[in-house]
């Protein structure tokens, strides 16, 4: 018995030895890596602004992507600033630095540590980072490299969240305009030719307000806000000195507060041609508010076509989908866009299963789509949440 209680206090003692070992390793080796770490960034502050002389950090905890401001200096003269972020990527976490000059113009973009593959992520790094070289932060033109959609929506983001704390966010402060409370908004995938993007616009408890759409004339990004009876709220200029757009926008100041199916547009330039492109596409429609799968739904003798966008596999981008419904069930399911990986699943064919399904319960993803299986439960879940829907309202009445 002694003896037993003697290896036990023995293997204690070693134990605890070893624990305070590896502490005390811990404790003197991350402060050595977080020097090495910040001399390697210093090496790249002095890559994007050669006459650097010193820096200010500043250290980001109140923001979701960036995690560090550096302040860039020749002396006393400011040169710029160097943004430090963290999104995800396509195998994990992807840092990213933005370097932009006084004049709000992009320096440069480098890489920083990731876990993406290597050579599909080098083809971003050749291609996609300095296209970006001498864009205005106020005014970026984000792009994608094919194969590598999800690590450069990765890169974009960071590249965005940096632009924004330097130009501000023309959309926001134009949404805080147009909405009463806006606080912030979300992308949603578009599958209409009349609209480039769209946005849900949330206020500070992420409540939905209404939609705006950015529509393309030869002045200028025009935003068209609408809110949940499908009435025109209002009209902004992405870009508040494109003073050509603003004046054009005036002469359609009649159609607020009116419905969308009741509008008729008039004129022949550009503006007038991508409202009355947007109109047709929109006015049979009413959007769905407070169910973030759904978008919009369309009634066609006596069936509803409803529209939604999830995420699947790619977390940084949404799939679209529609369905149509009537009283026996599910008659179609149709996609739209799928910005996961091309050929990762096979669903030619497989969404004939769901027809004349009224209850998704039963449905394994798994089994549906095979290897797919982030994708399929993506899709089952914008299925019940259209058929819950459809369920409590066209079919509750009929």
């Amino acid at each position: 018995m002694v003896y037993k209680l003697r290896i036990a206090l023995t293997l204690m003692v070693i134990g605890l030895i070893s624990g305070l070992t590896i502490w005390g390793v811990n404790e003197w080796t991350e402060p050595i890596i977080a020097e090495n770490r910040a001399r390697a960034e210093l090496q790249v502050y002095e890559d994007i602004f050669p006459d650097l002389t010193r820096v200010e950090m500043i250290e980001r905890d109140d923001h979701d992507i960036l995690d560090l401001e550096v302040i860039v200096f020749d002396g006393d003269r400011e040169l710029g600033r160097v943004f430090r972020g963290v999104a995800t990527g396509y195998g994990g976490p992807l840092t990213a630095l933005i370097g932009i000059n006084r004049d709000g113009t992009i320096a440069k973009v480098v890489a920083g540590p990731n876990t993406e593959t290597a050579n599909i992520f080098g083809n971003v790094v050749r291609n996609l980072l300095p296209s970006y070289e001498g864009q205005a932060a106020s005014n970026l033109s984000l792009d994608t490299i094919s194969g590598a959609t999800v690590s450069s929506r990765a890169i974009n983001s960071i590249l965005q969240a940096a632009a924004i704390q330097v130009a501000g966010d023309p959309r926001q402060e134009a949404y805080a305009e147009l909405f009463e409370g806006a606080d912030s908004y979300e992308e949603l995938t578009n599958n209409d030719d009349s609209v480039s993007v769209s946005y849900r616009i949330l206020d500070a408890n992420d409540e939905a307000l209404g939609r705006a759409y950015d529509l393309e004339t030869e002045l200028g990004t025009l935003i068209v806000a609408l809110d949940y009876e499908m009435r025109i709220i209002g009209f902004k200029a992405l870009d508040a000195d494109d003073d050509a757009l603003v004046s054009r926008l005036e002469d359609f100041s009649d159609l607020v507060g009116e419905v969308l199916d009741e509008i008729t547009i008039e004129g022949d330039d550009s503006v007038a041609n991508a409202l009355a492109a947007w109109v047709d596409d929109f006015a049979s429609r009413t959007h769905i508010k407070g169910i973030s799968e759904l978008d919009y739904y369309v009634l066609d003798n006596g069936s509803m076509t409803i529209f939604g966008h999830v995420q699947g596999f790619n977390r940084s981008a949404q799939n679209s989908f529609s369905v149509t419904i009537d009283s026996d069930g599910i008659v179609v399911v149709e996609l739209l866009v799928l910005r996961d990986s091309e050929g990762w699943f096979n669903y030619e064919g497989t969404f004939d299963d769901f027809v004349g399904l009224l209850n998704l319960d039963d449905v394994d993803p798994a089994d549906t789509y095979a290897d797919a299986t982030a994708t399929g439960r993506s899709i089952v879940n914008f299925l019940k949440a259209a058929l819950e829907f459809y369920l409590e309202t066209e079919g509750a009445s009929s």
